[in-house]
């Protein structure tokens, strides 16, 4: 009773973080998002582009928030860097592209400008961060200065292209990373400030303090958890039993106290309070992995309408793991999808080279053997000897000369490479990485997850044509 502040601010602390847990769950839709506290939004677009959620005549800015959360400034300045990569990563690729249709003479330097700060560290620092390939032949420039290209929402020009929101290729891990966290902190954000600023309303209007609210009107009861609650729940954060002593056990004990009182809290917010959604006018990044799948080996039927992509080490346990379970997610159904796959392990790797190299020979000599022989590397788990590549591939029955001779003067070296720059370009770093409908799924997943994903309304199952439909196509492939 005597830090009367200290526990206000304790609790609209343990509101918002209650709320941090919810990432997972709010999703986008045409109607209704809702946070993991109960609370309801409705996505909507505001003619006043300051706002950033509001309900009843509660406005909540962009500034307010941004201006109270920390974390929020820093997603900003990561987005603004990592702009300023994709616009350098588009010119460079337009350089390359008129080098190989050779239309036009090419100049000896082209000039970028970047209107914002450098980044702090540097770009060049920057660009080896992200693995960006540096043209010499681009002179960058950043200007902070620029109001009409600011007010326009302009973000960078090159050879008399302005980039903006609109035309900047997004197609990069990170940059979808950083979006994201943006957005779920923005969500946090609003529904601590929103929870606020409605308990302190029902509290004037009641004529009470605000802890006398949440004491006498909201909590009411002990919420105080039994010693084996405390050490249950210290368990399950991974706390041995050696490792409990008293000052942690009454550390964990005032978490959960304050845990209670927030549910309790927020429970009389959503019955109480709010009789509404909040309008919350911010999307979640909606970003189409434009994928050029060149090169990359097909798993599941070619003709499929939709298509995954899977980023993987053949010298790698967990890739072997997820590699298992795509397998038998595709098992489980005949689903109107295809995997490309492109390998991706660290530069010095090198059973991996020579394991995706020899899978790549195979696919040169018979790619409907490249994922039998590729399966038989992967299970080896990095045990594979040179001999054992060979043999693996007189049991498949392709050609083994072929193969030899392919392997041995590494005619897949460049398409490997292909591979491995081509992840680079699209921001991969976790090994494995799954893309499914433009969405990542770095790591380990699982095969009930996949068949999840791969039976949403965006990845139709394939249905089995009627007999009377088999006939007409079958005479139409006579007559054709």
């Amino acid at each position: 009773m005597k830090l009367i502040n200290i526990k206000i601010i304790l609790i609209t602390t343990l509101l918002m973080a209650s709320a941090c847990t919810s990432k997972k769950e709010v999703k986008p839709t045409k109607n209704f998002l809702k946070s993991i506290s109960g609370l309801r939004y409705v996505e909507g677009v505001s003619e006043d582009k300051t706002l950033l959620a509001e309900l009843n005549g509660i406005k909540v800015t962009r500034a307010e928030i941004e201006r109270k959360s920390k974390v929020i400034q820093e997603l900003i300045k990561i987005e603004g860097k990592l702009q300023s990569a994709l616009i350098y990563r588009s010119a460079n690729k337009m350089i390359e592209d008129k080098e190989k249709e050779g239309k036009e003479a090419l100049k000896d330097s082209y000039d970028l400008k970047i209107f914002s700060a450098e980044p702090e560290e540097g770009f060049e620092s920057l660009a080896k961060q992200l693995k960006l390939k540096m043209n010499s032949k681009i002179k960058l420039s950043f200007i902070e200065e620029a109001p009409e290209e600011i007010a326009a929402g302009t973000l960078g020009r090159f050879e008399g292209v302005n980039y903006n929101l609109e035309n900047l290729e997004k197609n990069h891990i990170r940059y979808i990373e950083v979006l994201t966290q943006k957005y779920d902190e923005s969500l946090k954000q609003v529904e601590g400030t929103i929870t606020r600023k409605l308990l302190f309303a029902e509290a004037k209007k009641l004529g009470k303090t605000l802890q006398d609210l949440i004491e006498n009107t909201i909590v009411k009861t002990n919420v105080e958890p039994t010693d084996e609650q405390v050490i249950t729940f210290m368990k399950s954060k991974n706390i041995s039993e050696p490792e409990i002593t008293d000052n942690l056990k009454t550390s964990f004990k005032n978490i959960l106290i304050e845990k209670s009182r927030n549910e309790l809290i927020s429970k009389y917010v959503k019955d109480k309070l709010i009789t509404s959604p909040i309008n919350f006018y911010m999307s979640l990044p909606d970003i189409n992995f434009d994928i050029n799948a060149e090169w990359s080996p097909i798993y599941g039927s070619e003709t499929a309408s939709n298509s995954m992509y899977f980023f993987t080490n053949p010298n790698c346990s967990s890739c072997k793991v997820t590699k298992d379970n795509i397998m038998k997610a595709f098992a489980s159904s005949n689903f109107d999808l295809k995997m490309h796959t492109f390998f991706y392990y660290p530069d010095w790797d090198r059973e991996a080279r020579m394991f995706s190299e020899a899978s790549m020979c195979v696919f040169l000599q018979d790619k409907s053997k490249f994922w039998d022989y590729t399966n038989k590397v992967i299970d080896f788990e990095g045990r594979v000897a040179e001999e054992n590549l060979n043999n693996f591939v007189t049991e498949l029955g392709v050609n083994s000369e072929g193969f030899k001779e392919c392997f041995l003067t590494r005619k897949t070296k460049d398409i490997v490479n292909y591979h491995l720059q081509y992840a680079d370009y699209l921001g991969i770093s976790a090994q494995p990485t799954l893309i499914i409908q433009g969405k990542i799924y770095p790591g380990v997943t699982s095969a009930e997850r996949l068949m999840q994903v791969f039976s949403n309304t965006a990845t139709k199952k394939i249905s089995k044509p009627s007999f009377l439909a088999r006939i007409i196509d079958y005479f139409k492939g006579i007559f054709s």
